[in-house]
C-alpha cells in the first residue's frame, strides 16, 4: 500500500483529544475504481496512560460496503518521548 498521490497526500484526523490519535491515510493503490483502500493509524501520546484492548469500528450507507482487516496490535504502551511512538494500523476497505 502506497500513500496518495494527491499532493498533500490526503490524511483525514479522525480523533485528537487526550494522547490518542486517529488518522486515516487514503491509499494510492485500488483494486477497482470503486473501491477506496486506506490505513487508520492510532498513537498515543499520553504520558500517564496506556491503552489497552482497543478496537476500532466503522459503519458506511447501505449502499456501500467496507471490510476492516485486523488490527496490527490492540495495546499501546504510555508514550516515551525518547523513542518514536508506537502504532497501531488497520487497513480498510470500501466499496461503493
Amino acid at each position: 500500500i502506497r500513500p496518495s498521490s494527491v499532493n498533500p497526500s490526503i490524511n483525514i484526523k479522525l480523533i485528537h483529544q487526550t494522547g490518542v490519535h486517529c488518522v486515516l491515510h487514503i491509499a494510492r493503490d485500488s483494486p477497482r475504481p470503486d473501491v477506496i483502500v486506506s490505513v487508520l493509524a492510532i498513537t498515543n501520546t499520553n504520558t500517564s496512560d496506556a491503552i489497552n484492548n482497543f478496537h476500532f469500528q466503522a459503519a458506511v450507507p447501505k449502499n456501500m460496503r467496507i471490510k476492516l482487516q485486523n488490527p496490527s496490535t490492540s495495546d499501546l504502551p504510555v508514550y516515551n518521548p525518547i523513542l518514536p511512538p508506537q502504532a497501531i494500523t488497520q487497513i480498510l476497505i470500501v466499496s461503493n
